[in-house]
């Protein structure tokens, strides 16, 4: 099917968010390569679930993209246009599974040899979508902190040496309550609040957050999304294919919001 062919109907088994901006942005969508709209409406697909920041860069480019003149737009994405596709790639369901798409389209270019040209093609779109809407400025520089060893009692193997000659290495230091005190040190984040702007992950079972600015995920907190997942995936038997395509049918239906409630409730996806 080509971009012209779309119609708002085929977006019925989107997320809310995502049906809302394909059907706004449908008569855009029309006028895209073919090469080019199924990786667009992927992550409009996706729209729903993207943090903060990544749905500000899908609305961008559809602002950039909107913004432009008939030939501007054919100018940009010229490079895509050039790609030429398979006749069972172009008849491929990309409304429904653009990722999909995405994956065979990965392999047709190497195989075709248009890779570098896709990916110059890519490059020079990107260079001139961030010319026109450059990332926002961090209101603080970035700030990781890493915590291991928990249990180890004695250690021979000498950490971080390829890290030690760009910082300062302290061999003394007192490890009671190192955890809790580099958790009060996140108090940084009530000085520049921000959705999903700071997090706290662990490995293992997550302790209480200073305060709720801080976004936390543990991996035993995950436990009942893990489960529900391996589920979708064992159900699958058909091949690695088939798993990609349930795990898609779970994310595209259900969410991953809906996914974390099987705690509470089996979801129908």
């Amino acid at each position: 099917m080509l971009p012209s062919q779309l119609n708002a109907k085929q977006f019925k088994d989107y997320p809310p968010e995502a049906k809302r901006l394909a059907k706004e942005h449908l008569g855009l969508l029309r006028q895209l390569p073919p090469a080019f709209a199924p990786l667009l409406l992927q992550q409009i697909q996706e729209y729903d679930w993207k943090f903060p920041a990544e749905r500000r860069q899908i609305d961008g480019q559809l602002a950039y993209l909107g913004s432009l003149s008939e030939d501007e737009r054919r100018q940009l994405l010229d490079g895509f246009a050039r790609v030429k596709l398979s006749a069972s790639l172009e008849r491929y369901d990309w409304v429904n599974w653009p990722g999909g798409f995405s994956e065979r389209l990965s392999a047709e270019l190497w195989a075709t040899h248009q890779i570098d040209s896709f990916r110059q093609a890519a490059t020079s779109y990107m260079e001139k979508f961030n010319a026109r809407f450059p990332p926002e400025r961090l209101p603080a520089p970035r700030v990781g902190m890493a915590v291991i060893g928990k249990g180890v009692e004695q250690n021979s193997y000498r950490l971080f040496r390829r890290l030690r000659p760009h910082g300062t290495y302290f061999s003394n230091v007192n490890p009671a309550g190192g955890l809790h005190i580099l958790l009060s040190a996140a108090a940084r984040a009530a000085a520049h609040p921000a959705p999903f702007a700071h997090w706290y992950v662990d490995g293992g079972a997550a302790e209480q957050p200073p305060n709720s600015l801080l976004i936390a995920l543990s991996y035993g907190g995950l436990a009942p999304v893990r489960k529900a997942l391996l589920e979708k995936i064992h159900s699958a038997t058909k091949g690695a294919s088939a798993v990609r395509k349930r795990c898609a049918q779970c994310c595209t239906r259900c969410g991953p919001k809906r996914l974390a409630s099987t705690a509470r409730r089996r979801p129908r996806c």
